[in-house]
């Protein structure tokens, strides 16, 4: 592919974190460009060309795998009926930065960028259908085996896409271990996770499995400086 056909990305991207930049795509308000971090860190490439192609190559194999494993859960979702808490992925395009993943845009009422967990738990906007929302979106990834190796309240976002508004997870999807082998112990695999989930996302938040709403006598949550 000759760099005219590449995807002209922002200068700034909208959101960043330790794996990933997020850009808005060129041609679709709907949709966004995730660009994993490696590809862009200039400063901490090695000078060896050889040891840079080689990992280039080890990315891209990991964010093909990350591509083909998120697909695969939202084709899981959709075969059960269930609506998909995953931003959709549309396919991958070439950028200044490498290749990168076409994706869902998850928004707020304005057409912004939806808030994650840690934000609205910041500013003490948390409401209760937003802690019923965490326990419902807890129980259908359990119900549907989804690992996610980076369970973090900022890789949890509120907003709308596809007509819902509701969580959606947004990031360590693209991790190599997101999915492992289930269905020998569907048991303790579903222990597992609610145990991830309980320590990771429900204890921060104040929550309990069966708690749908605030809880009882405790102040809403300070917004940290």
């Amino acid at each position: 592919m000759t760099k005219s056909n590449w995807v002209d990305l922002g200068a700034v991207p909208l959101a960043g974190e330790n794996n990933s930049f997020i850009y808005p795509h060129p041609d679709d308000p709907g949709r966004l460009i995730k660009i994993p971090r490696a590809l862009g860190a200039d400063r901490k490439t090695p000078r060896s060309r050889l040891v840079r192609h080689l990992r280039k190559l080890k990315q891209k194999r990991r964010f093909d795998k990350g591509i083909a494993r998120q697909g695969a859960a939202i084709r899981a979702y959709e075969t059960s009926g269930h609506f998909c808490p995953i931003p959709l992925c549309f396919g991958a395009v070439q950028t200044r930065l490498g290749e990168g993943q076409v994706i869902e845009a998850i928004v707020d009422a304005k057409g912004n960028l939806g808030p994650t967990l840690r934000d609205l738990m910041r500013t003490g906007r948390l409401e209760p259908e937003h802690r019923s929302a965490v326990l419902h979106l807890m129980e259908s990834a359990c119900a549907h085996s989804l690992f996610v190796t980076d369970l973090q309240l900022h890789n949890i976002v509120w907003g709308t896409a596809r007509g819902r508004t509701t969580l959606f997870i947004v990031d360590g999807l693209d991790d190599h271990a997101m999915f492992r082998p289930v269905g020998w112990f569907p048991e303790r695999d579903r222990r597992s996770m609610q145990a991830r989930w309980r320590q990771d996302i429900l204890a921060p938040l104040g929550l309990s499995p069966g708690n749908h709403g605030h809880t009882p006598g405790a102040s809403p949550p300070r917004p940290e400086p």
